[in-house]
C-alpha cells in the first residue's frame, strides 16, 4: 500500500470514528443531518432530540440572550414591518453566543471528548510557545516530526466530519494517546501562543515611533509613513528573530528565493491593513466627536464651563435652576430655537413653566445664603463683644498690678516691721540722741568706776602722775605759735585762754595724783566738746593735750607702789582708751552738743545724717555698737531709716494708684554702700530691701521686657508679665487697632464710628490684615454670624442695584428678592487684577469662608448668564416665531401639529440627558503617537483577532461545508465518480480497515 492510499486509510478511519461517536452522543445540529446517500438534510433522516447542554454552555447561552436582546428586538421589529433581515444579525444573540462559545471552545472539546482515542487537552505551554515562533505551515508540521515522528506515526492531519484534513493537528504521545496538539477554544496555550508575535509587535511599534516626525506635515504624509515603516519592522525584526529556529530553516532554506516573497507580501498586506485602518480611524473619531459632542467650541468656554460647575453644585444643594442647553454652552442654533419656542404656542407655556421652576430655585438660594441677618444688629453686637473683651483685658492687667502691687507692700510691711516700731523722724532721732546719751553716761560711769577702785587701792591717792610729757606738748604748741621779735610766742597771735590754759600747765607741780589727772583730762574733754570754755583755743591742740594727759595717766602704771594699785589702774586706763574715742568721732560726736553750740543737728535730721553720702559704714557702726544692736533706741533708728529709703520709692499719680519712683529710689540706695546697709539692718534685712528695691524698679518698668531685673520676687515678676501682656494686647487690638474707632476710650470718650457702619467698612474699607484681625478676635458663633451678615449685605445691596422702580416697591410691599446684580456682586468679590481689586479679593477672602465665596461667585454667574441669554434668545427668535405663527394659524390641523411638534421640542430640549448632550465637551484627540500607534498595532490586533475567530466553532462548520466538495475531487480536478481502490461504494470504502 503506497503512501497516498495509507492517508486515504487514515482519513476514513478518522470519519468512521467520528461518526461512531456522534451516533454515540445522539447530538446532530440540523446542519450536519444527512441521508444514507450523504445529503445534507435528506427526508431518510429521524429528527434526533439534541441533549440537554452543561450548565456552563447554558450560562454562555444566557449571557448572549441578554447582551443580544437589543439587536434581536429590532431585527424583530424591521421584520415585522416587512424590512429585509438578517437570520443571524451582527450583534444578536447567536452571533454572540457563538463568538463565547468560540472562545470558551466548549462544545468542541465535550465533542472530542466523547470521540474515541482522542484525549482532552493540548500540546505542553513550551511546544506551544516554540511553534508560534514558525512562520510556515511546512515548518510547524516539521517541528511535530522532529518532536513527535512522521506524519501518520506521531501526529496526523484531523480530517473534518466530510473527511477533508483540517488546520488541527494530532499527535501521539510515547504512551499512544492522541491529543489536539492546539485543542479547540481559547486556552493557556493560546494566550501562550501569543509570544511569536512578539518581535512582529516589537518591530512595528519601533516603525511606528521612527513616523512620529512625518506627522508634522499633516496625517496625509505620517499615516503611509507609519504603515511602511511599521510593516517594515514588524518584518525585519519578525524574520530576523524566526531565522534563529531550525525548522524555518528547514521549510525555507533560501532567503531570497522564499523568505523575501513571503515577507514582501506579508509586509504589502500589513502595510495597506495600517493605511485603511489609520485613515478609517481618524476619520471615525472626528464622526464620534462631533456626535458625542456637538457644541465643544462654545462648551469649553470658560463661562459656560464655570456655569455648568455652578449648575451642578446647587443642584447637589437642592435648587434646580432649570438650565437651558445655550446658558451651558451649546451654540449654533440652539440659542435661536429656544428662543423660537419660547414664542410658540405649544411650548411657550412649558418654557415659560421650566424657566420659572428656575427663577424660582435661583430666589431661593438667594435668599438662603442671605438670610435674615440683619448687618446692623451684627454690627452693634460684635462690637459690645470687643468692648467686652477690652474690658476683660483691662480687668485682667488691673489685677496683675493689684497683686503685684499688694505683694511688693506686703514685703515692704515684713521687712519694717521687723526693724522696729514706727515713729516720726523727729521722734526717731530722739531716740537716736537719748540712746547714744545713754552710752556715753555708761560709759563714764564705768570709767569712774574702775578708776575710784583705782583709788582705794593701796597707794592710789600717791602722785604718781608725771606730767612731763603734758608740759613736753606745751612747749611744742609754743613753738608753733608765731613768735615775737626775743622769740617768744607772740601773745597777739595766741588766743587768751590758750595762753592761761599753758601758763596754767606751767604751773602743776611735776606729780600728780590720779584724780588730779583726770580732772585735767575732764577740763580738756569738755572744752572740746563746749568751745566756750577755752574760748579762741584750737580743737587740735586741745586734742594734742588730750592725748598727752592720757598718755602721762598710763604711764603711771609703772610707777604705781603696789600689784593692786597698778592692775586696777591698768584695767581703767586700758577701758578708757578703747572707748573715749567713740564719742569723739565725727558723725558721733555732734550728738552731744547743746542747741545753742554750733554744728548741732535736730533730731528730726539725725537718722537722715546718717544715711547721708557714701562710706559711712564706720559711723553706722559705731553708733549701732554704742546703742546696742538690741536696744529699743537702735530699732527706732533702723525703722526710720528704712521708712526714709522707701519713702523715696512712693509716689501718688493721679489715678490714686501707687506707682514707684524708681530715680529717687535709686538714688538713695546708691548713696548708700552695700557694707553701709548691712550694717545699717544685717545682712538678711539688707538682701530684702535690695530685692524690694528690684521689684519696686521692676514695677515701674514693667511695659519694657528688656528693663525687667530677674532678681527680682518671682510671683511678682509673673503678676508684671501678664499685665504687660494684657497691656501690650489692648494696645495692639484695641488702643492701636482697626477696632479703636469703634470703641469708646479707654477714658470715656465717645467712638469715632458707630458700630452699625462695622460691616460695611469691613467688606469695604479695611485692609486685609485688619479685617483678619478684627475676625480672628470674635468667637466662632459670632464669627459665623459677623460673616452672615457681609454674605447677606452684598446680597442686598446687589438686589438693590439691579432692580428697577417697581421691582423696589415690590421688594419693599411683599419683600420678594429681585434677581441681584452681578456685576456688583462681581465687583465686591474682586473682579480684576489691578491693586484695588486685588486688595478686594484680598479683603473678601479674609471675611468670607470659601463656601459663602462660591455661593457668592455662583450666585453672580448664574444671573449674569441667564440674564445674558434671556438678551439673545429674546431677539434671535422674534421674527421667526411670528411667521411660524402665522402659518401655525392657517388652519385648525395645522395649528395642532404645530403646537404639538413645538411641545415635543420643548420637552426634548429640557431634559437633562439632551441638556447634557448638546454642551458636552469630551473629546479624544489623536496625537501623532495615538495615530502611528493605531496603524501599527492595526495589522497585529487583526492577525489576533483572526485568531481567536478561527477557534469559532460555527466558522470551523462553515470551512467544512465548503470544503464538502473538494473530497470528490481528484487530483486531476475531476469529481470523483466511483470510490478509489475498487470498492463497491463509498460507504464500502470508508468501512474498510487499514
Amino acid at each position: 500500500m503506497n503512501l497516498e492510499q495509507q492517508r486515504a486509510v487514515a482519513i476514513a478511519q478518522a470519519r468512521r470514528k467520528r461518526a461512531e461517536a456522534e451516533r454515540s452522543v445522539a447530538v446532530v445540529p440540523p446542519e450536519d443531518r444527512r441521508d444514507s446517500r450523504g445529503v445534507p438534510g435528506g427526508p431518510d433522516m429521524a429528527a434526533t432530540r439534541p441533549a440537554d447542554s452543561p450548565i456552563g454552555e447554558q450560562a454562555l447561552d444566557a449571557s448572549a440572550d441578554v447582551l443580544g436582546a437589543p439587536i434581536d428586538a429590532v431585527n424583530s421589529v424591521l421584520g415585522a414591518i416587512g424590512l429585509p433581515v438578517s437570520e443571524t444579525p451582527v450583534g444578536g444573540s447567536d452571533f454572540i453566543g457563538s463568538i463565547l462559545h468560540g472562545i470558551s471552545g466548549a462544545r468542541e472539546n465535550r465533542q472530542l471528548g466523547d470521540t474515541p482515542g482522542i484525549q482532552p487537552g493540548g500540546a505542553p505551554l513550551g511546544q506551544r510557545v516554540y511553534s508560534s515562533f514558525l512562520n510556515t505551515d511546512g515548518a510547524r508540521d516539521q517541528y511535530l516530526t522532529n518532536e513527535y515522528g512522521p506524519e501518520n506515526e506521531g501526529w496526523y492531519p484531523l480530517a473534518d466530519r466530510f473527511g477533508n484534513p483540517t488546520e488541527r493537528r494530532v499527535v501521539r504521545s510515547e504512551d499512544g494517546t492522541e491529543r489536539l496538539f492546539n485543542p479547540p477554544g481559547i486556552d493557556m496555550g493560546d494566550v501562550a501562543g501569543m509570544a511569536g508575535g512578539v518581535p512582529d509587535l516589537v518591530g512595528a511599534i519601533m516603525g511606528s515611533a521612527a513616523s512620529v516626525p512625518a506627522y508634522a506635515l499633516g496625517p496625509g504624509a505620517g499615516i503611509p509613513a507609519s504603515a511602511a515603516l511599521s510593516a517594515g519592522g514588524a518584518q525585519l525584526v519578525g524574520e530576523t528573530v524566526g531565522r534563529a529556529f531550525p525548522e524555518n530553516r528547514e521549510a525555507e532554506p533560501s532567503i531570497t528565493s522564499d523568505v523575501l516573497p513571503r515577507a514582501a507580501g506579508e509586509a504589502g498586506m500589513d502595510a495597506l491593513l495600517s493605511a485603511i485602518f489609520g485613515g478609517a480611524g481618524r476619520l471615525t473619531n472626528a464622526v464620534v466627536n462631533k456626535a458625542r459632542a456637538p457644541f465643544a467650541k462654545s462648551s469649553s468656554d470658560p463661562i459656560a464651563t464655570e456655569f455648568r460647575q455652578a449648575s451642578d453644585r446647587l443642584n447637589d444643594q437642592g435648587y434646580n435652576i432649570s438650565p437651558l442647553p445655550s446658558e451651558e454652552g451649546a451654540g449654533g442654533f440652539i440659542p435661536r430655537v429656544e428662543g423660537f419656542l419660547e414664542k410658540l404656542p405649544g411650548s411657550s407655556e412649558k418654557m415659560r413653566q421650566y424657566r420659572e421652576q428656575g427663577d424660582q430655585a435661583i430666589a431661593r438660594f438667594q435668599q438662603d445664603i442671605a438670610g435674615d441677618a440683619n448687618p446692623n444688629q451684627i454690627g452693634r453686637e460684635t462690637v459690645g463683644e470687643l468692648s467686652t473683651q477690652r474690658k476683660d483685658l483691662v480687668i485682667d492687667r488691673e489685677q496683675a498690678l493689684t497683686r503685684a502691687d499688694d505683694m511688693v507692700d506686703q514685703n515692704q510691711t515684713t521687712l519694717t516691721s521687723r526693724q522696729g516700731p514706727q515713729m516720726s523722724a523727729e521722734g526717731a532721732g530722739r531716740e537716736t540722741r537719748a540712746g547714744l546719751e545713754r552710752a556715753r553716761q555708761e560709759f563714764r560711769d564705768q570709767a569712774k568706776e574702775l578708776y575710784d577702785r583705782a583709788r582705794t587701792a593701796p597707794g592710789g591717792r600717791d602722785p604718781i602722775v608725771n606730767v612731763l610729757p603734758v608740759r613736753e606738748q606745751v612747749q611744742r604748741i609754743r613753738e608753733a605759735l608765731p613768735p615775737t621779735a626775743k622769740g617768744s610766742p607772740s601773745a597777739r597771735f595766741t588766743p587768751q585762754g590758750l595762753s592761761r590754759f599753758l601758763l596754767g600747765v606751767d604751773d602743776i607741780a611735776e606729780t600728780i595724783t590720779i584724780d588730779q589727772a583726770r580732772q585735767m583730762r575732764s577740763l580738756v574733754t569738755d572744752a572740746i566738746d563746749d568751745k566756750s570754755l577755752l574760748p579762741g583755743v584750737p580743737e587740735r591742740y586741745l586734742s594734742q593735750l588730750n592725748t598727752a594727759i592720757s598718755r602721762s595717766i598710763d604711764d603711771s602704771v609703772s610707777r604705781a607702789g603696789t600689784p593692786e594699785l597698778r592692775a586696777a589702774l591698768s584695767v581703767a586706763n586700758r577701758f578708757y582708751a578703747q572707748n573715749i574715742d567713740r564719742f569723739s568721732r565725727k558723725g558721733v560726736a555732734e550728738t552731744y552738743r547743746d542747741p545753742i553750740q554750733a554744728g548741732y543737728v535736730e533730731d528730726n535730721r539725725l537718722v537722715d545724717r546718717l544715711l547721708s553720702g557714701r562710706g559711712n559704714p564706720g559711723v553706722i557702726r559705731e553708733t549701732r555698737d554704742l546703742m546696742g544692736s538690741d536696744s529699743a533706741e537702735w530699732a527706732a533708728t533702723r525703722r526710720n531709716a528704712v521708712e526714709q529709703i522707701l519713702d523715696t520709692g512712693r509716689d501718688q499719680t493721679r489715678y490714686g494708684r501707687k506707682v514707684v519712683n524708681v530715680d529717687g529710689l535709686i538714688e538713695r540706695l546708691n548713696r548708700l554702700d552695700d557694707e553701709a546697709v548691712t550694717e545699717l539692718f544685717g545682712v538678711a534685712d539688707a538682701s530684702q530691701l535690695r530685692n524690694l528695691a528690684v521689684d519696686i524698679s521692676n514695677r515701674s518698668k514693667y511695659l519694657d521686657a528688656s528693663a525687667l531685673s530677674q532678681n527680682g520676687t518671682p510671683n511678682i515678676l509673673n503678676q508684671l508679665r501678664a499685665a504687660a501682656v494684657a497691656d501690650d494686647q489692648i494696645a495692639r487690638e484695641y488702643r492701636d487697632g482697626a477696632i479703636a474707632p469703634f470703641l469708646r476710650g479707654e477714658d470715656g470718650a465717645a467712638a469715632k464710628l458707630q458700630p452699625e457702619e462695622l460691616v460695611p467698612w469691613l467688606y469695604r474699607r479695611a485692609a486685609p490684615n485688619e479685617a483678619q484681625k478684627v475676625m480672628s478676635k470674635l468667637p466662632a458663633p459670632m464669627k459665623a454670624q459677623v460673616e452672615k451678615g457681609i454674605v447677606a449685605d452684598i446680597v442686598e445691596n446687589a438686589i438693590s442695584r439691579g432692580g428697577g422702580d417697581m421691582s423696589s416697591v415690590r421688594r419693599l410691599i411683599t419683600g420678594e428678592a429681585n434677581p441681584a446684580d452681578s456685576q456688583g456682586i462681581a465687583e465686591l468679590l474682586g473682579a480684576g487684577r489691578d491693586a484695588a481689586s486685588r486688595q478686594q479679593s484680598e479683603r473678601i477672602s479674609a471675611l468670607v469662608s470659601p463656601e459663602n465665596q462660591q455661593a457668592l461667585r455662583d450666585l453672580a454667574l448664574i444671573t449674569a448668564r441667564r440674564q445674558e441669554r434671556d438678551a439673545t434668545t429674546s431677539a434671535v427668535g422674534g421674527l421667526a416665531a411670528g411667521a411660524a405663527i402665522t402659518g401655525m394659524l392657517s388652519s385648525p390641523g395645522t395649528a395642532i401639529k404645530g403646537a404639538i411638534l413645538s411641545r415635543g421640542l420643548a420637552e426634548l430640549i429640557t431634559m437633562p440627558g439632551v441638556r447634557r448632550w448638546l454642551s458636552n465637551t469630551r473629546q479624544h484627540q489623536m496625537s501623532a503617537k495615538g495615530q502611528a500607534r493605531l496603524a501599527a498595532l492595526s495589522p497585529q490586533v487583526l492577525g489576533l483577532s483572526a485568531a481567536a475567530l478561527a477557534e469559532n466553532s460555527d466558522l470551523q462548520a462553515a470551512t467544512e461545508w465548503v470544503n464538502e466538495g473538494l473530497s470528490q475531487i481528484d487530483q486531476a480536478g475531476r469529481r470523483a465518480i466511483r470510490p478509489p481502490e475498487g470498492a463497491e461504494s463509498w460507504e464500502e470504502f470508508f468501512d474498510q480497515k487499514p
